[in-house]
């Protein structure tokens, strides 16, 4: 080789002193403060904190909420450490005398009371989050594929609908040869197939397999394990089918009667599927009979919120039952003056509403609406004074401490912080409104404020929730404000109130002229729905935030739910927005990219993925991973948003080094998504149906196909990407892995190979090739697997590092033993996927750098 570059572990803490050197002395540069300012600007922002302790003593419920949220932080990040201590007692007993204290002041008070919350958080999850909660009874880690006729009991509703789906459950036996084994395990159950339905308690048996949960290793990838470990589930099952499950215990319950009775009256009419499905999420939360392409229509325009059940929902149910108690009690005079129809009818709506949370199931967001209707009818018994922020903080608290594992929940975030953003904008609507008394506001006037209003709210949801929903959905939906603005109003006065009308009317068949009448509505609203879906340039994809634009997003939260009242001074408000500038200047752009070769090794399970990310900044990416048998989008789920995280928008290239499933089918779903400007492979009339399914989708696109063959040169700026294998002609034969193309990147000095799933016959032919093939890493071809990395090959390409990227557990067996023999006689440092989770290489000023995601130590190197 022409220089022989040293091998460096590139650490997360040297990385950070090197930005934190740079930003501090580009922050002194552009914004030079004297220690006066700088001291007045502390003393205005110590001033200023008391604007939050005011707005927590107003509102004495957020102080335990806050504090439940501190503790179950604390217990995740560090289980089993605190609350096995005599700390957490001593703290409790020191809070309690201390609040005994009168002429303790109100803030040190509420300090208090959050840590006692923060002690009964700890205390509360410490079974769940301990060692000893996650028995290891299942001999499952010899052959993953065992199955096992089980006995479980699900917690929550499942359709199957030919899709994936998962609910949580307990195993509460297993039927071995010898005889019934009784459990007590949380498992999450998985199933896909047609006409299955999991009623909540009621047992069932089945073939299931077991596996323990496993964590993807890569940055935005979510830690399932560590997900499923907060729920005290300790294992994974995988049931057979919907003809193996067999439910136990005689007839169904009560509930999926009248679930199997509500479809049974509306399916006797000419329905669409669409709207059928529509109007089975609206009214039972059950979306069976939806449509995929409809639910995506309604993600695209940021609609999803529409199709479950509600705050609406329960408020209409418990306003139309009170309205009618009451009109019922102007037949009863003594009644009347008594007031006694009035507790009646708020008894009666609460019991209606509690009826109706049954047979929809539960859920965060009914939950949440059956919590604050229960705070709100106690209100009115009692005539105190209404405060919605108490009262969703009441209920989160109670929600929290009942069920805290849901704090990690989606729905249960979107469900109380929805709530609370739409509380502080009607705080800021009504300080509007009480601003402007004197206007005359009629007619058109009227209108125009009542539709700035909603489109406000509406605004404020789709860049308030932003954050917590981009891991799942990474998309922007410019067009969602008019969507919710034109849909909303339909939706909240004429669809939930005529669809629970018309379930009522069925009871005695006289819901026929309603249905029609709904029907048509639906029809309507699902047309609009579709046009906005696919309006050009409505849905942009959205890459990581820079941290100026977080800074901007938490002082905007902060400033929206302290409210105008408390920021009327001139004087405040001078000093906040001098704090929030001073923030973003601290915090300051991202740093300019640097002269650096980035290879990226995906962590997709068992399969390939790699991006090479050149210094001008065009990139590639190699592969696309995916499971031939498995219900997980690795496009999706683990392409899209690991290259969203680096702000890439469009792909320059894409190769497929051969058409096999697990270096394939990631990139169905993906180049739906990013565009792609050239896409390269060797064969793309080879009979595959998903390789056919590719080149014709990227045809549409307008994606140039361009074959590649060994003796090609690419070059992308100083990067030079040299395709070594296949030749031009070469017969693809059934096997086709010595049909993947070999690719040699150099830049800097510095070599690698990229070797596909190439095995010993192509490697042989490479040799006598006599093409160089001397790289300073490699990445092993087939996985690690005993029929590639032949000792001739390791001697003539000679590299300091090996890279294996494959699935951990895997029923191959990769990497094979030989292949490690070999690379660990050369002393060569191996890193691998399943081990290591992402792998990331830097090559800069002729030297390589490297990281893990993981801190698995790997073999030593020479």
């Amino acid at each position: 080789m022409a220089s022989e570059p040293k091998v460096f572990l590139f650490r997360k803490p040297d990385a950070a002193i090197h930005i934190l050197k740079r930003r501090v002395g580009r922050f002194h540069f552009a914004t030079p403060i004297s220690s006066v300012s700088l001291s007045a600007t502390l003393h205005q922002s110590c001033k200023s904190l008391h604007l939050w302790t005011d707005s927590i003593h107003r509102n004495p419920w957020i102080l335990p909420l806050v504090g439940l949220w501190a503790g179950l932080e604390w217990a995740s990040r560090w289980p089993g450490t605190l609350p096995n201590t005599l700390l957490p007692l001593l703290l409790l007993f020191l809070s309690l005398g201390m609040l005994a204290v009168k002429k303790l002041r109100p803030g040190l008070r509420g300090i208090l009371i959050v840590w006692i919350f923060i002690l009964l958080a700890l205390l509360r999850l410490s079974p769940i989050l301990g060692e000893s909660s996650m028995p290891k009874i299942l001999d499952i880690g010899g052959d993953p594929r065992k199955e096992w006729s089980v006995l479980f009991e699900a917690n929550e509703r499942c359709f199957s609908d030919g899709l994936a789906h998962r609910f949580s459950g307990r195993l509460l036996g297993i039927f071995f040869p010898e005889g019934f084994q009784p459990l007590d395990l949380q498992v999450q159950w998985n199933i896909s197939g047609t006409q299955c339905n999991v009623v909540p308690g009621f047992q069932y048996r089945s073939l299931a397999r077991f596996r323990e949960p496993q964590s993807w290793g890569n940055p935005t990838t979510p830690d399932i394990k560590n997900k499923y470990r907060r729920k005290g589930i300790a294992y994974s099952a995988y049931l057979k089918g919907p003809e193996w499950i067999m439910p136990l215990g005689g007839h169904a319950r009560s509930v999926d009667a009248i679930h199997k009775w509500w479809w049974k009256k509306m399916t006797k009419y000419p329905l669409p599927p669409a709207v059928l499905g529509i109007w089975g999420a609206l009214t039972l939360k059950d979306r069976r009979a939806l449509p995929q392409q409809t639910q995506l229509a309604f993600q695209r325009t940021g609609l999803s919120h529409i199709l479950v059940v509600s705050g609406l929902h329960f408020g209409m149910l418990f306003g139309g039952i009170y309205l009618l108690c009451r009109l019922l009690g102007l037949f009863w005079r003594p009644g009347m003056q008594l007031g006694f129809v009035r507790y009646v009818g708020l008894m009666v709506a609460a019991a209606c509403s509690l009826s109706y949370a049954w047979i929809v199931g539960g859920g965060p967001s009914v939950i949440r609406a059956l919590l604050c209707i229960l705070f709100l009818s106690l209100v009115s018994v009692f005539s105190l004074r209404r405060r919605p922020f108490v009262i969703l903080s009441a209920a989160a608290t109670i929600f929290l401490l009942w069920c805290p594992e849901m704090l990690w929940d989606l729905g249960c975030r979107l469900s109380f912080f929805a709530v609370a953003l739409l509380l502080a904008w009607q705080r800021w609507i009504k300080f509007w409104q009480r601003a402007n008394y004197k206007k005359n506001f009629r007619g058109w006037r009227y209108l125009i404020k009542k539709i700035l209003g909603v489109a406000g709210a509406s605004l404020l949801l789709t860049l308030g929730l932003f954050p917590l929903i981009r891991p799942i959905f990474p998309y922007l939906t410019w067009m969602s404000p008019l969507a919710n603005l034109l849909v909303i109003p339909v939706f909240t006065l004429v669809m939930v109130p005529g669809l629970l009308l018309l379930s009522l009317l069925e009871i005695w068949n006289l819901g026929l002229f309603l249905a029609m009448a709904l029907a048509r509505c639906s029809e309507m609203i699902l047309s609009l729905i579709e046009c906005f879906a696919y309006v050009p340039g409505g849905v942009q994809l959205t890459g990581q935030w820079p941290p100026w634009l977080w800074v901007l997003y938490g002082c905007g939260l902060i400033l929206l739910f302290l409210g105008p009242e408390r920021l009327r001074d001139r004087q405040r408000w001078r000093w906040i927005l001098l704090w929030i500038v001073a923030l973003v200047l601290g915090v300051g752009p991202g740093i300019r990219p640097e002269a650096t070769l980035r290879v990226t090794f995906f962590d997709v399970g068992q399969g390939e993925s790699i991006l090479v990310t050149v210094p001008d900044g065009r990139s590639l990416l190699i592969d696309g991973g995916g499971f031939a048998f498995g219900n997980i989008d690795v496009g999706e789920r683990v392409l899209l948003p690991e290259l969203l995280l680096r702000r890439i928008f469009r792909l320059d290239a894409v190769l497929l080094t051969h058409p096999d499933a697990d270096h394939l089918l990631g990139l169905l779903s993906l180049v739906h998504h990013l565009p792609v400007t050239e896409f390269w492979g060797n064969d793309f009339a080879a009979s595959n149906n998903n390789l056919q399914k590719l080149v014709k989708h990227l045809a549409t696109k307008e994606t140039r196909l361009r074959r590649v063959y060994s003796g090609e040169v690419i070059h992308w700026g100083e990067v030079s990407m040299q395709i070594l294998w296949p030749p031009k002609e070469f017969e693809v034969a059934q096997k086709n892995n010595d049909a993947s193309v070999v690719l040699r990147l150099c830049y800097s000095g510095v070599c690698g190979l990229v070797m596909g799933d190439l095995e010993a016959h192509g490697e042989s032919a490479l040799l006598k090739s006599g093409i160089d093939l001397r790289a300073h890493w490699l990445k092993l071809g087939h996985h690690g697997s005993r029929t590639s990395t032949s000792e001739a090959f390791l001697n003539r390409v000679n590299p300091e590092m090996a890279i294996a990227s494959l699935g951990r557990g895997n029923r191959f067996g990769f990497p094979h033993g030989e292949v490690l023999t070999r690379l660990t006689q050369r002393k060569i440092l191996f890193l691998s996927t399943d081990r290591h989770g992402q792998i990331q290489l830097r090559i800069r000023d002729g030297e390589l750098y490297w990281r893990t995601f993981r801190d698995f130590l790997p073999i030593p190197s020479r």
